[in-house]
C-alpha cells in the first residue's frame, strides 16, 4: 500500500511478522524528496513504525492504548478515528 507494489515484490505478505526493507521507496519518501512535509496518525498496530513502515514521514503518530505483548496477532490493538485524527484532538480539547 505505501509502495504501490504487491507483497509478493517487497516480501510483507502478513500484518505481523515482517518489515518492509529499506530499499523500498514509500510514497512518502517520493513526496518528501519533492518538498512536502508527512505525517502519518496510525490507528491500527499492524502500521507501527518497528515494522518500517514509517519511512518518509517527518511525523509518525503511534500512540496505542496496549502493548503487542497482550495481542500476540496485533489485530486487536488499535485506535478509534477519534483518537488518531489531529483535527479531533484539536476539536476535543
Amino acid at each position: 500500500m505505501l509502495t504501490g507494489r504487491f507483497p509478493f515484490e517487497h516480501g510483507v505478505k502478513e500484518n505481523i511478522g515482517f518489515v518492509l526493507g529499506p530499499e523500498e521507496k514509500t510514497l512518502a519518501e517520493t513526496l518528501q524528496e519533492s518538498g512536502f512535509v508527512c505525517a502519518g496518525f496510525i490507528g491500527a498496530y499492524v502500521m507501527a513504525s518497528e515494522f518500517d513502515l514509517a519511512q518518509g514521514f517527518d511525523h509518525y503518530d503511534e500512540s496505542f492504548p496496549s502493548s503487542p505483548v497482550s495481542d500476540l496477532s496485533g489485530t486487536s490493538i488499535q485506535r478509534t478515528a477519534q483518537e488518531v485524527s489531529p483535527l479531533s484532538a484539536i476539536l476535543l480539547n
